[in-house]
């Protein structure tokens, strides 16, 4: 969960793969994500997630939301208009050596 200065919530709401966004009079709606697992980058339900995680959001009303999409090792930064785009790609941790 991630807050606003003006108290709406965003969610990670990662067995839908979707990122909602709850506004403090309880209004739910989607902010990003198709709701298919996959992962691309898009506005709205044009996007779409592997098992978004945490989820961070910026104070203001029109501070980005980042979110980490963990089983494919990126972080995604979704504007309040709902666009989504991938800002940084990590590399999955090695194999453990059989040797180990």
């Amino acid at each position: 969960l991630a807050c606003d200065a003006e108290g709406t919530l965003f969610v990670a709401d990662r067995a839908n793969h979707r990122i909602r966004k709850i506004t403090a009079k309880g209004h739910v709606s989607t902010l990003a994500g198709s709701g298919s697992l996959s992962v691309s980058d898009g506005k709205g339900q044009a996007a779409s997630f592997s098992w978004p995680h945490s989820i961070v959001a910026e104070p203001s009303p029109k501070g980005a939301v980042y979110v980490a999409d963990t089983f494919v090792f990126q972080i995604r930064k979704i504007s309040r208009d709902g666009v989504t785009r991938t800002i940084s790609i990590g590399a999955p941790p090695a194999a453990p050596s059989p040797l180990a």
